[in-house]
């Protein structure tokens, strides 16, 4: 249930999101599963037995402190807003099945490479569909008429380095064809997100540097930018004019977001997206650090986009916006110092904790071990990238992801510590290792 639950996400994105009983949707019902999975598992206390583990526990202690005496005054919202963090669950969940029966590490690995495989081809196609033709997309007939298909740019962005991800490591076997059609996507991609675009590259360098494999992608680079020069030379475009405020496809549009990033932009909705974003993370910083929301933050279940005085309107029919496009300032204005301090905590041991894996299974020569956890490193940093400008953790479309990937992260770590030989050498998904298949 879990795999179909993150496939959905993947291809349908927010269209599967609404799926469900409002205000409990598909991410609820699969949570609840999972949690009766966790019970039945009877590995309640091996789930602690690793400090990102622990600071994970007392992260959601926490937020559930700062969320349970709004529930009175926000109702259903204060509950949907702790997700952020509340969704942290599924990394115990999967922490315990994993260390429950070892072998389902191999089994949702090897699914995860499968769903990704396929993902990158169909992902250009459904990206285009929601872009172009999104208003011909049939509907859920629930109120707010949310398409079934309606994908983001920046977890198309974030799919996309897992599947290269996966590629770098070698448990994947891809053609030419596959990586030219991953890389039109992700200029497809980077015409309309930045903060994904730059997730993608971070989390492909950081294989790549990781696996030794940096020669590799540079040619992939070199390429590419010979590509785009060409076209930029040519001034090749490709408009989308379905949709108010869509950028077209072309070399321009992809340099001039990527400059953006750093300098100044004569695109006016370029730098006013930016400006609007850093105003609103000061302004957090300024009645937090330095404000009376030092400790406790403003809680879970108020509008911040309100209460802040940057709130806006839905163009498309969705829910008003609540959070400020960046998930360290959510944790930082609903939760204070406190829950950012646990949070940057959790992110950097859990961190610290893939590095020395790696470490390990390189001197060791545990290669699939070293490239699972490569893996999984890069998707988690891919996923961070992208929730720093855009709402990712905030909802189940990465969220539930996220958490998922730092469980299976946290429950690889315990296996690996454990049994000192991978569980990999059953796995025979990539013939181009013999010696890694017994």
């Amino acid at each position: 249930m879990l795999v179909f639950a993150l496939a959905a996400y993947a291809f349908s994105g927010r269209g599967f999101a609404y799926v469900g009983l409002p205000p409990l949707y598909a991410g609820e019902f699969v949570l609840v599963l999972g949690l009766v999975a966790f019970l039945l598992s009877g590995c309640w206390l091996a789930v602690l037995t690793t400090i990102p583990s622990v600071i994970l526990l007392s992260l959601l202690t926490w937020v559930t402190i700062q969320t349970l005496p709004y529930i009175k005054i926000h109702g259903f919202n204060a509950l949907r807003d702790s997700v952020v963090i509340t969704y942290g669950l599924f990394s115990f969940i999967l922490i315990a099945l994993v260390v429950e029966q070892p072998v389902r590490l191999l089994a949702i690995t090897r699914s995860l490479a499968r769903l990704l495989f396929i993902f990158c081809p169909i992902a250009v196609i459904a990206y285009y569909i929601t872009r172009i033709n999104g208003r011909s997309v049939v509907s859920w007939p629930i109120e707010g008429n949310f398409r079934v298909l309606e994908v983001r740019p920046g977890e198309i962005a974030v799919h996309l380095a897992g599947a290269a991800s996966l590629a770098i490591v070698g448990f994947l076997r891809v053609s030419k064809i596959w990586i030219v059609i991953l890389v039109l996507g992700i200029a497809l991609i980077a015409t309309q997100s930045r903060g994904g675009t730059l997730a993608f590259l971070s989390a492909v360098i950081l294989a790549a540097v990781l696996m030794n494999k940096v020669r590799v992608i540079l040619r992939i680079l070199m390429a590419g930018a010979l590509a785009m020069t060409l076209a930029f030379a040519l001034d090749l475009k490709v408009d989308f004019g379905s949709n108010e405020g869509d950028r077209s496809l072309s070399a321009r549009q992809i340099v001039e977001n990527l400059t953006s990033i750093l300098v100044s932009s004569d695109e006016g909705n370029l730098d006013d997206n930016k400006l609007w974003r850093l105003r609103w993370w000061s302004d957090i910083r300024d009645y937090t650090f330095h404000g009376p929301y030092f400790w406790s933050g403003k809680g879970f279940g108020v509008n911040l986009s309100e209460a802040d005085g940057y709130y806006a309107d839905s163009s498309d029919g969705a829910p008003p916006l609540r959070s400020p496009h960046n998930a360290h300032m959510t944790v930082l204005a609903r939760a204070g110092i406190p829950g950012l301090t646990l949070w940057f905590l959790l992110g950097s041991s859990w961190f610290l904790m893939m590095m020395r894996n790696i470490y390990l299974a390189r001197v060791c020569r545990d290669n699939a071990w070293a490239g699972f956890f490569v893996f999984v490193t890069s998707y988690v940093t891919a996923i961070v990238i992208n929730a720093s400008f855009d709402v990712a953790l905030e909802g189940p479309m990465l969220g539930i992801w996220f958490w998922t990937l730092i469980g299976i992260g946290i429950g690889g770590s315990i296996i690996y510590r454990a049994y000192g030989q991978s569980p990999f050498g059953i796995w025979a998904i990539y013939p181009g290792q013999r010696e890694l298949s017994q």
